[in-house]
Formats: C-alpha cells, sequence, structure tokens
C-alpha cells in the first residue's frame, strides 16, 4: 500500500490535468470498478452455489472490518508481511478445524470423566514439558493424541524435551503433525508407538541448526 501511494505522481492529480488525462483516468477507474464488481459478483455466486453454511451478511461485514481496521493500521505492513500474516492463519485454522482436542474441565471442583481433564492439571503437566498445546489469544487448546488412559503419553514428554526451546506450541503442533524426511515423510503423531525412530527425528531438528 505505501509502494502504491509512492508511486502517484501528484503533479498529474488535481484541477490542472487535462481534459485528455482526466478521460483517461475515468476510463482507467471504470475498468477498475468493473473488475472489482466482477470478482464480488463471483465470489457471492460462489457463496450461494456452496454447499457449505455461511454466516448471515451482517457477521460477514462485522469479521472483514475487524480484518481490515486491523491491517490498516499504522505503521501498514508490507505486502510480504500481509501474505505471511494471511498463510500463518489459514494453517493454523486448518489445524484447529482437522485436529482432535481434548475437553477441559474449567471447574475448581476436581476431575470427572464427564467433565473432561481438569485445566489446573492440563497446565501442570505443560509446564513440566510432559504435554503442549496450542494457543488462540488466551484459549489453550490441548491436541488428544497426547493422552492415554486419562494421562499423557511418556513418548510426548521424550519428544518435547529433545526439541529446541525455542520453538513453541505451534511449531511443536505443526511437527507432529507434518510430513517428516527423517520419517520418510510419515506424520510423527502416527508413529507414536516407533519410540527410536520418532526420538531419532526429534533429535534432527537441533542438530539441523547447525549443520550448515
Amino acid at each position: 500500500m505505501t509502494e502504491a501511494i509512492e508511486k502517484i505522481d501528484r503533479n498529474n492529480v488535481g484541477v490542472g490535468e487535462s481534459l485528455q488525462r482526466s478521460r483517461r483516468r475515468n476510463s482507467q477507474d471504470s475498468f477498475e470498478s468493473c473488475e472489482i464488481k466482477n470478482e464480488t459478483i463471483q465470489t457471492e455466486q460462489c457463496f450461494r452455489e456452496s454447499t457449505q453454511i455461511f454466516h448471515d451478511r451482517q457477521i460477514q461485514r462485522v469479521k472483514i472490518d475487524q480484518l481490515v481496521k486491523f491491517f490498516v493500521q499504522e505503521p501498514i505492513m508490507s505486502e510480504v508481511e500481509t501474505e505471511y500474516i494471511f498463510g500463518n492463519v489459514k494453517l493454523r485454522l486448518t489445524y484447529l478445524k482437522q485436529t482432535e482436542f481434548v475437553k477441559i474441565d474449567r471447574s475448581s471442583f476436581g476431575a470427572s470423566k464427564s467433565n473432561g481433564y481438569p485445566i489446573e492439571r492440563l497446565l501442570k503437566w505443560e509446564e513440566n514439558k510432559k504435554i503442549f498445546s496450542v494457543s488462540v489469544d488466551s484459549d489453550k487448546f490441548f491436541p488428544a493424541f497426547q493422552f492415554a488412559d486419562n494421562k499423557p503419553k511418556i513418548i510426548i514428554e521424550k519428544v518435547i524435551r529433545l526439541l529446541p526451546d525455542y520453538m513453541n506450541g505451534w511449531q511443536i503442533a505443526y511437527w507432529f503433525s507434518g510430513s517428516n524426511g527423517w520419517l520418510s515423510g510419515d506424520v510423527p503423531k502416527e508413529l507414536l508407538h516407533m519410540e527410536d525412530k520418532i526420538l531419532y527425528a526429534a533429535k534432527q531438528v537441533a542438530l539441523d541448526k547447525y549443520r550448515f
């Protein structure tokens, strides 16, 4: 956006522009307006033809306004940075949609199987590096594959302690759920029963930092 503003020739804008230049500008504005209009129509048509359930228009407008307001705040982000953020958001949304998470009991009264895991216990396990979570604002989500018989799997703690300290919950989550070259392209969380292979792959994350 900043680059686009800098490219504007201020000497050719305003009352003094010629009739020919004015017509050219009006023609270009009309063309761009048509492009935007056509794109909007096509997008709305895709929504109508989709089998997905969408929120009503008012909710959509609120969400769009919130996103636009965020991205136009100063300092305005570059196009590359904006694309990076959108890509990261899309990746996280996909993970949240495709991953099963444990039910959390946020009450202060003890745990029962019907109420899920007590939040205090989960946080204590996380502090001791027995499990990990992914965060969205102030909310924590604990992937269910880390647990068996209502307690953390031992292999999860072993892996977390091998991974570098700089890795946050989202990075750890992507490591467990992504294709891994050290496992011939397999996904770590699907091979937790093969402890030696999983631990070997985890060790390579820290070693890769010093190989080149």
